[in-house]
């Protein structure tokens, strides 16, 4: 299975209730580093082959917050970021790994 690594960015927003889209998506293979500037390049193409890459079951997904990422981005862009499968999130590991050794 190929695995990628996927972190986005969001511009801070101090006021409360308001909310900025994600404007970065990195995805990151063992050998490339993608960036996409999700505010200025959301074309459908885009956010299709996006879609693709994160539906696809062969392709193991890594992040930090991963269920986070994934839900700013549901709510930025909508349903091309549904339907994701095959993803671990690292910070869950990490927990588990620490409360079952400590």
């Amino acid at each position: 299975a190929d695995i990628i690594r996927l972190d986005q960015e969001t511009q801070p927003c101090f006021v409360k209730g308001n909310f900025n889209p994600v404007s970065i998506l990195q995805v990151a293979t063992a050998s490339h580093v993608l960036l996409f500037d999700l505010l200025k390049f959301h074309s459908p193409a885009v956010l299709a082959l996006l879609r693709a890459v994160l539906q696809a079951p062969a392709v193991l997904k890594l992040g930090q917050g991963f269920g986070e990422d994934l839900a700013r981005l549901r709510r930025s862009y909508g349903d091309a970021f549904s339907g994701v499968s095959s993803f671990v999130d690292i910070s869950e590991l990490f927990h588990v790994h620490y409360k079952t050794s400590g």
